[in-house]
Formats: structure tokens, C-alpha cells, sequence
């Protein structure tokens, strides 16, 4: 199975508290059409009517467990709420977003007044030729499945704001590079100035890749008798067909869709130019040289990821706490198995340890410092279990240091010098509150759910020798929270996180620096849950990603 995004789940979950206020004022109707589309069972349908009191209650009831059979039922509740006789019964569904479900909520009225300005005067002058321009130079940015649904300019802005990254500089670059420089004014800027700008900007993984500018140029350069022979050429070998005049464009995408075109694998396409366009086939290994020459003047700066597999992932899942006062970890499992897909797709040999004693964790953590990890870059560690301070705990409730944990691997000479990173999510234990359930309030960023408070970590004891990363759930004083169903707080905006950023080639302290910000701001009956990484990396570590199939 691979990894996808979820976004008619995450749909409904953003407009719940809407889909309540609208859809109580006639429950039976709402809920004998879901029934009669078999989106839930008769016995379901039953357990739902049977324990109302009000309508409000249904509709909970049916939304979060149509949000439990996962997004192929919630992509087809969606549909049926685009139906007429639903819309006639439940008129306000029609100036709702949540109706929107081939294409992104066009929405940006979370930027600034100014900048909303800018983009209306931009997009109203861009072509649909610059906007297929935009959105391939955008394709390291914003992931595929987005940009498929992606049709005009305000779409793709959408998208670029989603990943926080649309910004007077962002925007800057993309005109420039498409040739739009009468548009640059809008935006209180020149030719000169983004020019100065760029030359300045040593962050590789800001803003359009040079790979894709590359590509983007010769489109630009080659001529039509050329594309003409490189149509011919590709068809004889492409496993899809992409129609009588595919542009060049296209024909890079389809490249990368097969996996046969990289930043690191340009072999096939440079064959392909070789004997359709010299110049451009020159242009190309121009390219590689210099890339490779780049790589090279860098290597220092970055730790190297190239193995395969590219370490082992340990996880270890603590659920049953019942021989103890401990509360059983409802919603770990979840966490275990994102993590469990998000690490194979980074090149990781995942191996899983479920309901560990004390003394068990202390052995695997031996067991897995003693491989032989010389031929991997990386070793990963996830606890998810109780703790308390500084600890973490066995399902018999034994306290073990999250030092003896880690010492292990400091001394493993086949780790020396590598990355070694250790995520984990630590419920409190006997202290806990029982869960509540929360609605999704846009202003506060609340979640729903039942959820159940987590530890008071206090990290007071981090590995001394270098190349550690310790990423917490939470600080002092500050609680964290695992949905019952969905999974921790931190563990779910970790792995999101993980998706979205790990094909852009941002390192992994920038990953955690938006999973702190992202979970921050969540509020959750009044709490607030502050994750924090502690480090001794002594070079910026770049996942690499490659989505896998479970067989």
C-alpha cells in the first residue's frame, strides 16, 4: 500500500462543527440516505438512532464514524452532500467549501489584505500556458496529487500557502523564471532586485530547485522539429500514452511519474536528447557536471544518506499496561503504523517491538547497537510508551532512563559518526485525565476526538556525544495528548510533516521546527502541547524519499 494524503477526511474533519450546525436540522434525512448509499451498516445505522438524544448527537455520532472508515467512505459522504435533493434540505451546503471535492478551497484570506491584492491583480494577467509553467516549477514544492487538481493560478497560490510558502520572494522568482517580469511591479520589485536576491540565497532548498529550472530551460530552447523526434523516441519506450502532442513538459513528468528521470537520474533523458537535439543533450551533461561539482563542495556540510536500506527503525509500541495501574495506550497503534510507513519510505528497515517489560526494552536497545549497522547512514529509534521525568516506561511499569536507552548506541563503533535519532511520545501514567471529546474550532485550531493527556517530561539527561537527536513529545510543564483513534498529537504532525517535507530535501531540524509550530498551536480543552528536539547533529541531515509498496 502506498502512502497518500488524505483530503476528504481532512475535509470533513476541518469543517465538522459546519457540518453540525447544518445538517441536525433534519438528522433522519442526512442519515437514512447514508444507510441507503451503504456507507454504514444497518447495525450501525441502529446504534447511531439508538443513542440520540438530539440531533446534534446523530450527526457527531455519523461523522466520526464515517471519518473512521477512512477517505474512500468519507470522499463518497462528500459526493452524496453534493446531491440536489440534499442541497435542497440543507440549502447553506451550497456556499460551503466542503462541497469542493475534485478541486482545492480556493482560500487565501488568511494572508495579509496586501498580498491578497497582489495575487488577485496576478493571476487575473497570467495565461493558462504560464500556469501549466508555474505548476511544473512548483512540482518539488507542492506534492503531485495537489497539482493534479490544480486548474487556474489561484489554485496553485492555494496550494503554495497550504505549505506556508507563498511570499512576496517565493512569487518574485516564479514570475521571473517564467519570463513575467511586467508582473514583478505588483509586487514591489525588479528584474535587478530578484536577480540580486537569488545570486545572494545559498539555501539549496529554497524556492525552485536548479534541477527543475534546468529542465523548465530546455523547454524553452527546443524547437519544434526536435520535440517532434524526442515524441517519437519517448513513445517507443513510455509505458503510458500521453496523446498525438505532448509538450516537452509533459513529457518530463511522465519521465518522472515512471521514476525514470531525477535530479539524480538524467541518463535516460540525456540518451533521449542525444538523438534528438545535440545542443540541448550538451546543455544537459553541462548540468550533471556542475551538479555533481556542487554536490562535492558540499558534502562536508550534510550527513551522507546514500545506503540502502539506509538504517534500521526501531519501534517500540507499548499498548497493554493491564498487570499495572497504567491505562491501556488507546490510538499507539495508529501512531506505529504511520510511522512504520513513513520510515520504509525514507529507505528505513523498520522493525516493530510491541508491549515490552522494562528489562525487554533495555535488551532490544542492546540487540540493535550490536548489529552490524557499517554498510547503513542512519539509525531511528521510536518509543511510544508511559514516562515520566526523564524516563520512559515498560509495560510492567518499570521507569528506565531515557540515557540507558540511548548510551547503547553512543558506544556502538559501527554508529560513530552517524545520525542516530530517537522520537518518543510518553503518556503520564496513573495521573492522566480522562478523554474528552473536542471539536474543531478554525480560530483556536482544536481537534476532535477523545483524547488522553500525556507525560510532564522533564528531558534533563540527553546524550553528551555528538550526532543525537532527541526529538520529545513535550516540554516541562506542558502536556501531551493521544487521540484514541487517530493517534498522539506529535506523532501524527511528525509523520505529516515527514510527507510533506522529505521530497522538498529540507533537513530534519527544519522538519521538527513546523511539527513544534504546527502542534503549538493546537488547544486542546485549554492545554497546549510544545514539543522540542535536543541535539548534538553536527551536520544537517536531508531523508531521503521514495514511496514503497507494503509487498
Amino acid at each position: 500500500m502506498q502512502s497518500k494524503q488524505e483530503p476528504f477526511k481532512q475535509s470533513i474533519r476541518q469543517n465538522k462543527c459546519f457540518l453540525i450546525d447544518t445538517l441536525q436540522e433534519d438528522p433522519d434525512f442526512i442519515l437514512q440516505h447514508v444507510q441507503q448509499d451503504e456507507l454504514i451498516t444497518d447495525r450501525e445505522y441502529r446504534l447511531i438512532n439508538r443513542q440520540r438524544i438530539g440531533g446534534e448527537d446523530v450527526v457527531i455520532a455519523l461523522l466520526d464514524k464515517l471519518m473512521g472508515k477512512g477517505e474512500e467512505t468519507c470522499k463518497k459522504f462528500i459526493k452524496l452532500l453534493e446531491r440536489d435533493e440534499v442541497l435542497e434540505t440543507f440549502p447553506n451546503l451550497k456556499n460551503h467549501h466542503i462541497l469542493a471535492t475534485d478541486n482545492p478551497v480556493k482560500d487565501i484570506s488568511k494572508l495579509s489584505i496586501d498580498l491578497q491584492k497582489k495575487l488577485h491583480r496576478i493571476y487575473r494577467e497570467l495565461t493558462s500556458i504560464n500556469v501549466d509553467q508555474l505548476k511544473f516549477l512548483s512540482m518539488d514544492l507542492v506534492c503531485k496529487e495537489h497539482l493534479e487538481t490544480v486548474s487556474d493560478a489561484k489554485d496553485l497560490f492555494f496550494r503554495l500557502e497550504e505549505q506556508e510558502l507563498l511570499d512576496d520572494g517565493l512569487l518574485s522568482e516564479l514570475l521571473y523564471k517564467i519570463g513575467r517580469l511586467d508582473l514583478l511591479v505588483i509586487i514591489d520589485t525588479s528584474r535587478e532586485q530578484v536577480e540580486r536576491r537569488l545570486q545572494a540565497c545559498r539555501d539549496p532548498n529554497k524556492g525552485v530547485s536548479a534541477y527543475r529550472y534546468m529542465l523548465y530551460g530546455l523547454s524553452l530552447r527546443i524547437t519544434e522539429e526536435s520535440l517532434h523526434q524526442m515524441r517519437f523516441q519517448w513513445s517507443k519506450c513510455s509505458k503510458t500514452q500521453l496523446g498525438p502532442y505532448p509538450s516537452f513538459l509533459d513529457i518530463m513528468i511522465d519521465m518522472e511519474n515512471q521514476q525514470r528521470l531525477g535530479e539524480d537520474n538524467l541518463e535516460e533523458l540525456h540518451n533521449i536528447l542525444s538523438k534528438c537535439d545535440q545542443q540541448l543533450a550538451c546543455s544537459l551533461e553541462k548540468f550533471k557536471n556542475g551538479h555533481r561539482n556542487q554536490e562535492q563542495g558540499h558534502e562536508d556540510d550534510y550527513y551522507p544518506v546514500t545506503q540502502r536500506p539506509l538504517g534500521y527503525c526501531l519501534i517500540i509500541n507499548n499498548f497493554e499496561f493491564s498487570p499495572t495501574s497504567l491505562r491501556n495506550r488507546t490510538g499507539t497503534d495508529k501512531d506505529r503504523d504511520d510511522l512504520t510507513r513513513v520510515f520504509r519510505n525514507m529507505q528505513f528497515l523498520v522493525e516493530v517491538r510491541n508491549d515490552l517489560q522494562g528489562p525487554d526494552m533495555l535488551n532490544v536497545m542492546k540487540e540493535f547497537a550490536e548489529k552490524d549497522h557499517s554498510r547503513m547512514d542512519v539509525f531511528v529509534c521510536c518509543i511510544l510508551s508511559h514516562g515520566a521525568n526523564s524516563t520512559v516506561l515498560g509495560t510492567d511499569g518499570q521507569h528506565i532512563l531515557i540515557r540507558d536507552h540511548t548510551l547503547p548506541y553512543a558506544e556502538s563503533h559501527t554508529l560513530a559518526t552517524k545520525p542516530k535519532l530517537f522520537f518518543i511520545q510518553a503518556c503520564q501514567g496513573s495521573n492522566m485525565d480522562r478523554g474528552v471529546c473536542m471539536e474543531n474550532r478554525q480560530e483556536t485550531i482544536t481537534t476532535d476526538g477523545v483524547f488522553e493527556k500525556d507525560a510532564q517530561m522533564v528531558v534533563s539527561s540527553i546524550p553528551l556525544e555528538a550526532d543525537f537527536l532527541i526529538g520529545m513529545a513535550t516540554v516541562e510543564h506542558y502536556q501531551s495528548f493521544r487521540n484514541t483513534t487517530e493517534g498522539s498529537i506529535y506523532i501524527q504532525e511528525l509523520c505529516k510533516q515527514l510527507e510533506e517535507c522529505c521530497p522538498r530535501k529540507e533537513d530534519i531540524l527544519s522538519i521538527l521546527t513546523k511539527v513544534n509550530c504546527k502542534v503549538s498551536k493546537k488547544i486542546l480543552n485549554g492545554h497546549k502541547q510544545i514539543p522540542e528536539p535536543r541535539y548534538t547533529l553536527t551536520r544537517k541531515l536531508v531523508l531521503p524519499w521514495t514511496e514503497v509498496s507494503d509487498h
